[in-house]
């Protein structure tokens, strides 16, 4: 599902670095606005699911690095030493920071569809005033 999405960015990239080289004609910039929108499209829904999936399993992290903390201050209260606590400390370090990173990476997935989702929109209501146009003319 992700594999197919950086695919198609990746092909996009490509091109883009390949006419870059080179001034770009409207049309080729055309072109590419069209093939990413198309992109876009057909994957809207892999990255809504990309976005629920990233959020809850963020939050999953989270809640394990809490409840690791939680570990951690019921051993120290326990008077067990530092030894047996250092692997919850460095579990939980580590379940919060994977945590902040899937939640932060929802987040930009998001503004990336929020920003399409917006392109879209105006191209519909771009495409609705030609037709008025053209049925007028």
């Amino acid at each position: 599902m992700t594999a197919k999405l950086l695919k198609s960015v990746k092909v996009v990239r490509t091109v883009y670095r390949q006419k870059k080289k080179r001034e770009i004609t409207s049309e080729e910039f055309t072109g590419m606005m069209v093939h990413m929108m198309t992109q876009y499209r057909e994957q809207k829904r892999t990255i809504q699911t990309m976005v629920v999936i990233c959020m809850l399993g963020g939050i999953c992290y989270v809640v394990q690095g809490v409840l690791d903390i939680g570990g951690i201050i019921v051993g120290i209260s326990a008077g067990s030493g530092m030894q047996p606590v250092l692997p919850a400390i460095i579990a939980a370090a580590i379940s919060l920071v994977i945590g902040g990173v899937s939640i932060r990476i929802s987040r930009y997935f998001r503004r990336y569809a929020k920003v399409w989702d917006a392109r879209l929109d105006a191209l519909s209501r771009s495409e609705g005033e030609l037709d008025r146009m053209l049925e007028q003319g």
